[in-house]
């Protein structure tokens, strides 16, 4: 692939758009595509991170209940 200034997106041909479906999707970073024609957006870092706070508070409220009642 041929890379263009930092701040001009390379070009990714073989890629077509979900929303779309044209074969313009461009690169704009390590992780970020874009589509030219529909203006779709996709940040594929893949942070992961962490749980929601909330899905953290109901394991630990169900873990308590268990260990309580056995």
């Amino acid at each position: 692939m041929q890379r263009f200034g930092p701040s001009e997106p390379y070009s990714t041909n073989h890629l077509s758009c979900p929303r779309c479906g044209h074969h313009s999707i461009v690169a704009r970073g390590e992780s970020k595509y874009s589509c030219l024609n529909c203006n779709w957006y996709r940040d594929v870092s893949g942070g992961g991170g962490s749980p929601p706070p909330l899905l953290v508070i109901i394991a630990v409220i169900i873990i308590l209940f268990v260990l309580i009642a056995a």
